[in-house]
């Protein structure tokens, strides 16, 4: 493009022109403060974290249409807009263009308040991107004549089958904010109906247009206020669900996690709900929701193990063994089903996990414990095996093969070579400490998983193992009190260790 050409195209789309420099300014400045872009610098700087908004934050949802999570990420949505920008602003003229864009960025992140997890953050400017995209679309169905965009009949079709081919395609990959895309096309879609009614001698009135344009600004002024205030929406219950099991609050957790079941039967809730129930030993009621996911999602191996454990220690063990015969055909069909693309040891390793696994959840312990030392002999520095075989060191079913002080070395092993603190091994350890007798050691272990970052997943379990392991202190100080003023010939009893921690 020429320097004139340039200038030109400058003074034809300043709107769209503005845009791309403005979306590269602000990720050039995240970058030079944050070079590695996570989740928490998307937050930081704006991005749509719907909580945030709920708190008052309001101006995420604008601010959250211009930032970008990648390099990209920023060239692909410009990219886009370059396209578009350039054919729909000269067509609408700059005023309109900039209403169009704004109008479909905010439908786009005010749909994202109301169907998007709650914990997600949300960056981009494709919801605006798709709203021209949606009165475009509108545009060329209704231009059949080409009076103003003239295109070839293939090209308005492939351009057709590529917007629903990408509405679509969003829909599939949990990554891309589809809520977003849908809420934008609307609203460029709606915008187009108006835009379309302003021409003299075309089919729609003008009344009609104004009329759409007003209902949908109406409609969008609706939602946002329902979705900046949410209170007692499956979205407002599940986060404040979260946010209390994250914090081992397991009584405020259960009762909300039910209410946004009430409000919402999802996969997210039933298996939270099922992993609160797990990591306190409810297994009952773990065993009811674990059983409702699984009918949900068949193909999820790693379910079988909550399931099958669940309702073995709910005294289900019939129903168990019934779980267990399908989750090994289901195991022995994915061992047959290798791709040509896959690596064979590493999936043949990846499935002698899940076998051990499985064992264990259904109380084979010596097959589950052979399956893991093969595994280990094959990496004798995997700590996440050594971590494995500590945990059903203590927690096997079967007395003959629980062995706390074996399990003590491969869990320190595992805590000593992890490069950096993990909650799931300190937990290992804390148990086999315990178990091996050594409860106030095993309460100081605990307190440090706690603490580890990876921790909030399994903070329910940690706080009721820490409770447990605190109230085993007091009946041994009675004994030994007791003891002093009349000896016994009784010895004191193990507190009993057997539980699950959810993997």
């Amino acid at each position: 493009m020429s320097q004139r050409s340039l200038f030109d195209s400058w003074n034809e789309t300043p709107v769209t022109w503005g845009l791309i420099a403005l979306h590269f300014a602000l990720y050039g400045l995240m970058v030079s403060q944050a070079p590695v872009v996570t989740r928490e610098t998307l937050r930081a700087f704006g991005g749509q974290f719907n909580p945030d908004i709920w708190s008052g934050e309001t101006y995420r949802v604008v601010l959250a249409g211009l930032l970008h999570g990648s390099f990209l990420h920023v060239v692909m949505n410009n990219i886009s807009l370059y396209v578009l920008g350039r054919l729909l602003e000269r067509l609408l003229g700059s005023s309109a263009f900039a209403t169009l864009y704004v109008l479909a960025l905010l439908a786009g992140n005010v749909a994202s308040l109301h169907f998007i997890p709650p914990m997600v953050v949300s960056v981009g400017a494709s919801g605006a991107i798709m709203g021209l995209a949606g009165a475009l679309f509108v545009l060329l169905l209704l231009d059949q004549r080409g009076r103003f965009l003239v295109t070839r009949p293939s090209g308005r079709y492939m351009f057709f089958a590529f917007v629903i081919f990408y509405l679509l395609f969003g829909k599939f990959v949990p990554i891309i904010n589809n809520a977003a895309h849908v809420g934008g096309f609307v609203m460029g879609g709606l915008f187009g109906l108006y835009f379309w009614s302003r021409i003299p001698g075309e089919n729609l009135p003008r009344w009609l247009g104004t009329g759409i344009l007003i209902a949908s600004v109406a409609g969008l002024t609706l939602m946002a206020t329902r979705g900046i205030k949410p209170t007692g929406t499956y979205a407002w219950h599940f986060y404040h669900g979260l946010e209390a099991f994250y914090k081992g609050n397991t009584e405020d957790a259960r009762r909300q996690l039910l209410l946004a079941r009430h409000q919402q039967e999802t996969p997210r809730v039933l298996n939270y709900l099922g992993q609160l129930s797990f990591q306190t030993q409810n297994y009952k009621d773990a065993a009811t929701y674990f059983g409702q996911l699984q009918k949900q999602k068949p193909e999820h191996l790693g379910l079988w193990y909550y399931l099958i454990k669940s309702l073995h220690k709910s005294q289900q063990s019939a129903q168990a063994k019934q779980m267990f015969e399908k989750a090994s055909k289901q195991l022995a069909e994915r061992e047959k089903s290798r791709s040509m693309f896959e690596d064979a040891t590493r999936k043949n390793q990846e499935l002698q996990y899940y076998w051990a696994h499985l064992y264990a959840a259904n109380h084979q312990d010596k097959q589950a414990l052979l399956l893991y030392q093969k595994l280990l002999d094959q990496d004798p520095n995997n700590i996440n095996l050594h971590n494995e075989i500590a945990w059903l060191l203590v927690t096997a079913n079967n007395p003959e093969y629980r062995n706390p002080v074996l399990a003590e070395k491969h869990a320190r092993f595992a805590v000593d070579r992890s490069p950096k603190s993990s909650a799931t091994f300190l937990d290992t350890l804390a148990t086999a400490l315990f178990a091996a007798g050594k409860t106030r050691e095993a309460i100081k272990v605990m307190r440090q998983a706690i603490q580890a970052k990876d921790a909030k997943d399994v903070m329910p379990h940690l706080h009721y193992q820490l409770r447990r392991f605190e109230k085993s202190i007091h009946p041994q100080k009675r004994r030994a009190a007791s003891t002093r003023k009349a000896p016994s010939n009784n010895p004191a009893s193990r507190p009993s260790t057997r539980k699950v921690l959810a993997r």
